[in-house]
């Protein structure tokens, strides 16, 4: 199934990563939450310092960085789009700097499709000011960590009680809106035990993703070479871009449409893969292999000996390159 729908793989497993924060954040991961937790205001432990509306005709090239909406992002800050003003002006404006953990939150757009606008600071971002239309949280005193809080506005607990108005026509939400919302609050020690948790989640997550986009593209780059010899049906070989064309990567007229090598016995097996790989050299394209290996009308067993043989370590596929070769311990 990761095979053939990747794409919905993915979109399943940024579902997942929703179901388990807003869990956390419930309380789902704590004994007696019940006990643990308790419904407080946002204000009650933090206000939101909105940014400074830094004049245009500041801007320049180089000197502080500005930390404008367009430059954060779910999760995290994206510099790409950069505005900064001189570092003898931004000195006039101390109490917009931010500093390294700092919690920020875009007022201006907050949800998008893939969450909320909202990040921590770290240290590679730094020096930057905050300009309008951007939230800091401040916090009011030791009750609740960074982290938590940062969890909880990329939940739904969040996303469900504050409403956008608009605001020059874009979707807005004040500070007021923010600091009256409610959020359920344990003890500052089980707010780390949830964030560890989620931040473990997450690496499990990300890895899956990982080996998704790395089947999808090995799925991908063979289905090309694939579809090239049934386009073709026996004739010349053109390679995809990304393959450059070389011996290997050429089927010539002359390539027989019957295998070439163990024509009386079909390969069903990886040991019999691995041996007409050596057949061929020890290392061949994939469309070469297909042809003298007689799976051309079995593509599916020809995937799946593939893939038995990357995840046993005796197949090399590296991905981006036109190339399987037979790995010898």
């Amino acid at each position: 199934k990761i095979i053939e729908e990747p794409t919905t793989n993915i979109k399943h497993i940024e579902y997942f990563r929703q179901i388990f924060r807003d869990m956390a954040v419930r309380g789902y991961f704590s004994a007696n939450s019940k006990k643990l937790f308790k419904s407080i205001a946002i204000q009650d432990v933090a206000s939101l310092q909105n940014g400074y509306a830094f004049k245009s005709e500041w801007f320049s090239n180089s000197g502080t960085r500005l930390l404008r909406n367009i430059n954060i992002t779910p999760h995290s800050t994206r510099w790409s789009d950069t505005a900064h003003i001189s570092n003898d002006r931004a000195a006039e404006y101390q109490r917009f700097l931010l500093n390294e953990n700092d919690i920020i939150l875009s007022l201006d757009r907050p949800f998008i499709s893939t969450g909320t606008k909202s990040a921590k600071i770290l240290p590679t971002d730094l020096p930057c000011l905050l300009v309008q239309r951007v939230g800091r949280f401040v916090m009011k005193n030791d009750d609740m960590t960074a982290d938590f809080l940062l969890l909880w506005t990329h939940s739904t607990d969040f996303f469900n009680q504050v409403t956008p108005g608009r605001s020059s026509g874009v979707p807005h939400i004040s500070a007021r809106q923010v600091e009256e919302s409610i959020i359920s609050k344990p003890s500052t020690d089980e707010q780390v035990k949830i964030t560890k948790k989620i931040q473990e989640i997450s690496f499990a997550c990300d890895e899956l993703e990982r080996e998704i986009s790395a089947r999808n593209s090995l799925h991908d780059e063979y289905l090309n070479c694939i579809s090239n010899i049934y386009l073709n049906n026996g004739r010349q070989f053109i390679p995809t871009p990304s393959a450059p064309e070389t011996n290997s990567t050429r089927i010539s007229a002359s390539t027989p449409k019957e295998p070439m090598f163990m024509k009386d016995q079909p390969i069903t097996t990886l040991e019999q893969l691995l041996l007409c790989l050596e057949h061929l050299g020890g290392e061949t394209s994939p469309d070469v292999l297909i042809a003298h290996s007689g799976l051309s009308d079995n593509i599916e067993l020809f995937f799946d000996l593939l893939r038995q043989g990357r995840s046993e370590g005796s197949l090399v596929i590296p991905l981006g390159q036109n190339a399987i070769s037979h790995r010898k311990d």
